[in-house]
This record gives structure tokens, sequence and C-alpha cells, in this order.
């Protein structure tokens, strides 16, 4: 009867772990998603143009955006945006201003909590990524 008790509390202990660590992950995948997000912004900013180097980094962006999204239980839907950008430069200060966003707001949701609004954040995040993506196809 012990043994099971034991049993079930070191599978909790390790449920409550993995847990932490996937939270732990999706934080610093925000975080990483928000530098990338001001260093797009930034250096597009001084050119008005995207590098091959940025491309890459936007490429990163949204695997990162796709990452984050999941971790909080959003789903591949193919939402439109609402609001679209009027050019590059705004949708590319969107991402920045966005992946920040998304970061704060990550790091001060509690780790059981599920919001939609930020699924919501992560899903226009993904799309003004692909939209800049698309009009700027890596060659």
């Amino acid at each position: 009867r012990m043994f099971a008790s034991m049993e079930d509390e070191m599978r909790a202990k390790r449920e409550i772990q993995a847990a932490d660590k996937a939270r732990k992950d999706n934080l610093n995948r925000t975080r990483d998603l928000a530098t990338l997000g001001a260093n797009i912004c930034e250096s597009y900013k001084a050119k008005a143009q995207l590098s091959k180097e940025e491309l890459k980094s936007l490429e990163k962006a949204e695997k990162l955006a796709k990452a984050v999204r999941e971790a909080l239980g959003g789903s591949d839907d193919e939402i439109q945006l609402e609001d679209p950008p009027a050019n590059v430069a705004d949708a590319i200060d969107k991402i920045s201003t966005l992946s920040a966003s998304v970061r704060d707001k990550v790091e001060k949701t509690p780790k059981r909590v599920i919001s939609a609004e930020l699924i919501d954040e992560a899903n226009v995040l993904l799309q003004l990524i692909r939209w800049v993506r698309m009009l700027h196809p890596r060659t």
C-alpha cells in the first residue's frame, strides 16, 4: 500500500518537473522571439530593407512563434489578418511590438493558465511574420 503511494508521489513530482521545464523552455522561446523581433526592426529601420540575415531571423522567429503558440495550447488555425499592415515597415514594427508583448504576457501568466488572448496575439504575430516572408522570399 505504501509503495503505491510513493510511486504515485514520484510520478506526480516528475509531472510537475516536466511542466516546469516546459514553461521554462517556453519562456526562453518568448525571450528569443522578442530579441529577434527587436533586432529585425532595428536593422530594418537602419537599412530600409531586409537582408538575407534578417530573412533568416524572420524564419527563426516564425518557428519560435509557432512553438510558443503550441505550448500555450493554440493550434495551426489559418487566421487572416483583420487589419493587414500598409507596408513592410509597419509589419516589422508590429512584429517587434507583438513579440515583446507576447514575452511580457507569458512571463506574467501563471503556469497552468491558458490565455486565449495570448494565443490570439501569437497567431497575429505568426501571420505578420508569414506576410513579410511572403513578400520577401529567400533566394
